[in-house]
């Protein structure tokens, strides 16, 4: 299952998305998109297979921002496949020399500075508007929160032993970031919950 953050959720566009800083430009006019970059690495991963594989491992992942597009990658590939980034025989596809040359440059560091930000958290982003709920509901927010947190780390655990079970090191290591990352969620929603039961603030909004 494919689990990883997005910079923004811009580069998910339908037609392709925005070009991405240091991104490649591989016969298609302009440079990939990270969405594009990452099907070239699912692709990687699960080929010689159908378009529809590359689709049900997005539209399984634990990133929105990849599941949401997931019906978007059949014309995706077929652009991947017409700019020569993608071979297609026997109704299957695999990367061509030129699509592993694109991953590659996109995986290589260094990373655009542009990559290098927060994730994005609609738990944090309702969080910031919290003053305008009651006492009671933003104390529901924050259980709700933390259990539905709790049950995706459940998930991601399991995941990260699917991988060292197939011995893919840097699929482990991959879903490993995004468990530390929900668990550091975890422990923010925590001592939200701590700090405003030992000091709550008066609300700005009624």
């Amino acid at each position: 299952m494919f689990c990883l953050d997005m910079r923004s959720m811009f580069d998910m566009s339908e037609g392709g998305g925005l070009p991405v800083a240091g991104g490649t430009n591989r016969g298609l006019g302009r440079e990939l998109t990270s969405l594009e970059h990452s099907v070239l690495g699912v692709l990687l991963k699960l080929q010689p297979c159908r378009a529809h594989a590359v689709v049900l491992e997005l539209a399984a992942s634990q990133t929105m921002a990849y599941r949401s597009k997931a019906g978007s990658i059949y014309p995706l590939m077929n652009r991947l496949a017409e700019a020569g980034l993608l071979a297609y025989e026997g109704r299957k596809y695999r990367l061509s020399e030129t699509g592993l040359d694109a991953l590659r440059e996109w995986v290589r560091a260094p990373i655009p500075t542009t990559d290098i930000c927060t994730s994005l958290d609609l738990i944090r982003s309702r969080a910031y508007f919290l003053d305008i709920l009651s006492k009671a509901d933003v104390f529901a927010f924050i259980d709700s929160a933390e259990t539905q947190l709790v049950a995706l780390l459940k998930s991601l655990e399991a995941r990260v032993h699917e991988h060292v079970d197939s011995g893919d090191r840097f699929g482990q290591l991959a879903f490993d970031g995004a468990l530390r990352e929900t668990q550091a969620r975890i422990d923010w929603i925590r001592a939200v919950r701590e700090e405003l039961s030992r000091d709550y603030p008066t609300p700005k909004f009624k």
